[in-house]
């Protein structure tokens, strides 16, 4: 697995945390360098920064969870309901992103975007 360095202290102008970067220290996360499994385990961080995945490669996704309503057309004989196909979003319960290659959500700043970022 590929590794980062996120600090937990340092951003942007924006509010977009910096990745360390060998030859240059602070940078946006196009620029960080990308560090092994061996070098995560034995690698000295710099102050107040972590370790996270590299996700630049893998496949982020931006899912949106949908409240709406179906209506009950009938339960049969065996229990089993009957709904009316899928009806138009009602409201947007939540959205996140979602690493395809990992399993699992990201927040913004993990992927270089701010605290509040937003899908354009």
């Amino acid at each position: 697995m590929a590794w980062i360095i996120r600090s937990l202290k340092e951003f942007d102008d924006g509010g977009v945390p910096l990745f360390w970067r060998n030859q240059d220290g602070w940078v946006l996360i196009q620029d960080a360098d990308s560090f092994t499994d061996d070098e995560m385990e034995t690698l000295n961080l710099p102050f107040d920064s972590e370790w996270q995945v590299d996700h630049r490669t893998h496949l982020i996704t931006h899912n949106m969870r949908c409240i709406y309503t179906q209506t009950v057309l009938m339960v049969d004989d065996i229990g089993d309901v009957r709904l009316e196909p899928d009806g138009a979003c009602e409201a947007i319960d939540e959205t996140f992103l979602w690493c395809e290659n990992c399993g699992e959500r990201l927040m913004g700043i993990e992927i270089g975007a701010n605290e509040s970022w937003a899908a354009m």
